[in-house]
């Protein structure tokens, strides 16, 4: 089981409101010359919350300790990229075998891509919710 520290910023219903602060991006996010945490539109060194069972009754500024089960970063990148690709794979397999060329297959290609970005964007709310992935905290 991985651990990553965060903080208690907040409470909801038997729920702690926790933040992490990412640490990947270009290594030099902070430094002169650095990316300013923005790789690719996305602020890459940016603090994320996750909403945890507070089972161990913690409270707003507590420094926890935020468990992640193993496997479940390597489920969630499969999912993600794998769905994306195996669909865009299939797209262009379709358009190719009813009778298009190299032109139309790209475009079927791009079509599955864009089917498994869509089904992404639909499924994240359920899968950022930490009851279905199985994180835990522990006070440190």
């Amino acid at each position: 089981m991985s651990t990553v520290e965060a903080v208690v910023s907040g409470l909801e219903n038997g729920m702690a409101v926790v933040d992490v602060a990412r640490t990947s991006g270009c290594g030099r996010c902070h430094e002169q010359g650095g990316c300013g945490g923005v790789m690719g539109g996305t602020s890459a060194c940016a603090t994320r919350q996750y909403r945890v069972p507070n089972t161990i009754q913690a409270r707003v500024g507590d420094v926890v300790m935020l468990s992640v089960p193993e496997g479940v970063v390597l489920k969630a990148a499969l999912a993600s990229y794998g769905a994306c690709v195996l669909l865009a794979i299939v797209g262009a397999a379709l358009v190719t075998v009813a009778g298009g060329g190299d032109g139309v297959a790209v475009l079927g290609a791009l079509s599955g891509l864009t089917l498994g970005l869509l089904l992404l964007r639909w499924n994240r709310r359920r899968w950022e919710r930490a009851t279905d992935v199985g994180l835990s905290i522990h006070f440190k």
